[in-house]
């Protein structure tokens, strides 16, 4: 019999802690779910990844400019497509969206966010967008995660970043689960005029 549990779900089975006891624990089941195998009354477990990075495809990038978010989120929000494709902007730019961007798929397959790896001089700055649909669903750190650990396996001696405002808090809570720590805080203009960021760096673990 095969049943599937995240890392967590696996730990409540096998020691029976409360609920409460769990929450300090999610960050640790990282970019993995696990398939649990009863076979002679014995307990086999698999590790899989709950997200995994694939190309960019058009079709990806159409839907991404259809994603809505409530504010203050909304300033995630991309341009129509056609509009992108018309001013060759960011992932419209097919050159730019097979050098730098890649899609986020979930075990099924289907599209649940996209990452930017954008190249500095040794620094992979990580930009990314989950599904609306999918923020605050508790996976918010995997999802981070798979994305670093990609950005290490294309350029291993690079150091990992990303920039994100700081006042959004529960973009910050999921990347320190991820790894990431603020190593710098500064204001930069946006499209919308000038805004504080906190610069933060991955530590793999």
């Amino acid at each position: 019999m095969i049943s599937v549990y995240n890392g967590t779900d696996l730990r409540r089975k096998r020691n029976g802690l409360r609920s409460a006891d769990l929450a300090a624990e999610q960050a640790d089941s990282g970019n993995r779910q696990t398939a649990v195998s009863y076979e002679g009354g014995r307990l086999f477990a698999m590790s899989e990844p709950l997200y995994r990075i694939a190309p960019l495809l058009p079709e990806h990038c159409r839907e991404i400019c259809t994603w809505r978010y409530p504010a203050p989120y909304d300033i995630y929000e991309w341009r129509p497509w056609e509009l992108m494709v018309s001013l060759q902007e960011e992932f419209a730019d097919l050159r730019l969206r097979d050098e730098q961007y890649r899609a986020v798929l979930d075990r099924e397959g289907e599209l649940c966010g996209f990452a930017q790896l954008f190249p500095i001089v040794g620094v992979t700055r990580l930009g990314l967008g989950l599904h609306p649909d999918r923020c605050g669903g508790g996976n918010g750190a995997a999802f981070v995660r798979a994305i670093a650990e990609e950005a290490r396996r294309l350029q291993p001696e690079h150091e990992i970043d990303l920039e994100v405002l700081t006042w959004n808090e529960r973009a910050i809570r999921a990347y320190r689960s991820a790894g990431f720590e603020i190593t710098d805080t500064y204001e930069r203009m946006t499209p919308n005029g000038p805004a504080a960021f906190c610069c933060m760096v991955w530590h793999e673990r």
